[in-house]
């Protein structure tokens, strides 16, 4: 990948105005397309988002890489989504009482699985080390722009599920994991906010419509996952666009372009004659949604105290393998 964007970067170059002629797949076909439809785009974001597109798999069902490629210890007979939960903040050291029982909730509802905690410092050398091509880009971002922007970046890369730091896990994941079919590479959550209905027919027809319904806080793939092209091409175009609302990060880097890059995965799929991999998640995932995050949860957690019941809340939210206090630490 690292080639092809220095190989790119260079023909732009010496004629930025020419087209790189190339064999390309469809789905490059379909990135130079998006690029060319704006005049706008720099030419360093032109580069970086061919060096994405030209990482996407020839064939469009290539979903899977094999079991044998991550450590054995990471899957379980049947899934397809590694049992690896990533986490990020700025340091190894959570940032209050309240997240460190939160994180607890995921060691003890899942022994098996392995927990990494990202810190700044990690993610940078993860880009550096493996999208080197992105780090430029990412040293002009700060705070929590730079770490949305590492989060597909960990699901292309290990895949497995990542979590914000203010959820908690009420069920061992492995039974959600097996509740899905084997066809279901990609798991994502929606929310609403403000526009929540709990009937779920009525949600799922409101959510569809609302560009910031589906939250970067949680998601779940196999690693090499396609999808995640779509986000980081998203992502980069929101980022080039003038005047962009770059006090508001859930247009630049969290839910907006995660939502946009689902619309345009899943046509693509459509327009393929393919039957989408990606499962959305209603109250399994979100069963509070970020309008609701100061209601009174009795005895499923006390604020005052920091105190966490987790057969409380599992009692409170029948239908949920996690929750999220929407504690807002992007903002800290």
């Amino acid at each position: 990948m690292l080639s092809e964007c220095q190989n790119t970067q260079a023909r732009l170059a010496r004629s930025p105005h020419k087209r790189v002629p190339t064999s390309r797949t469809p789905q490059q076909r379909f990135c130079v397309s998006s690029m060319s439809r704006s005049k706008r785009y720099l030419s360093v974001f032109c580069s970086v988002v061919w060096s994405v597109c030209a990482s996407l798999p020839a064939h469009g069902r290539s979903r899977l890489t094999r079991l044998h490629d991550l450590p054995e210890a990471h899957f379980k007979e049947g899934d397809v989504i590694p049992h690896l939960l990533h986490q990020s903040w700025k340091t190894p050291t959570l940032p209050s009482a309240a997240h460190e029982a939160w994180r607890q909730s995921w060691l003890e509802q899942n022994p098996s699985w392995r927990v990494v905690l990202w810190t700044d410092e990690q993610n940078r050398a993860l880009v550096q080390n493996h999208f080197p091509w992105l780090l430029a880009f990412y040293d002009t971002l700060e705070g929590v722009y730079r770490a949305d922007l590492v989060r597909p970046l960990y699901m292309h890369l290990y895949g497995g599920v990542y979590a914000d730091i203010d959820f908690v896990a009420l069920r061992p994941f492995d039974e959600l994991l097996q509740r899905q079919s084997q066809d279901v590479h990609l798991i994502l959550g929606q929310d609403c906010g403000w526009l929540i209905d709990r009937s779920k027919s009525k949600r799922e027809q409101v959510c569809s419509e609302y560009d910031q319904s589906i939250p970067n806080a949680f998601m779940a793939s196999t690693p090499k996952h396609p999808f995640w092209s779509y986000v980081i091409i998203q992502i980069l175009k929101a980022a080039s666009v003038p005047n962009t609302e770059w006090e508001n990060p859930a247009v630049i880097t969290g839910p907006k372009p995660l939502f946009h890059a689902l619309q345009q995965y899943n046509q693509h799929a459509a327009d393929n004659g393919l039957h989408t991999d990606v499962e959305v998640l209603l109250d399994e995932v979100y069963p509070l949604s970020w309008t609701e995050h100061d209601v009174d949860l009795g005895c499923c957690f006390v604020w005052d105290s920091n105190t966490l019941n987790v057969d409380c809340c599992r009692d409170m939210f029948p239908n949920s393998w996690v929750m999220t206090f929407w504690s807002a630490t992007w903002q800290q």
